[in-house]
């Protein structure tokens, strides 16, 4: 893995006409960063489906950051299913 920089808007920035149904986050390892966009979903109704690939696990060197994050998700009616076995 290389470290990239890459610019990033947040979702209260932009001008979303509509409610999207889905939201896919794979970003090795970030996904605590993007759901910093809980004040979006906070809002939209009905709140769309999230697809998140998590592949660390307690090794993630944020893994407390990354629980954080799903926890609020849960608090916002949201429920976690592994698509895959669990190791």
């Amino acid at each position: 893995m290389t470290r990239e920089q890459v610019r990033v808007k947040p979702f209260e920035t932009e001008s979303l006409t509509g409610v999207p149904c889905l939201v896919k986050i794979d970003v090795e390892g970030a996904e605590f960063r993007v759901l910093g966009m809980m004040s979006a979903l906070e809002n939209w109704t009905p709140r769309p489906a999230i697809l998140c690939k998590i592949g660390w696990g307690k090794g993630h060197p944020y893994w407390s950051e990354e629980l954080a994050a799903f926890t609020q998700l849960g608090k916002l009616g949201y429920a976690s299913f592994a698509l895959a076995p669990v190791e």
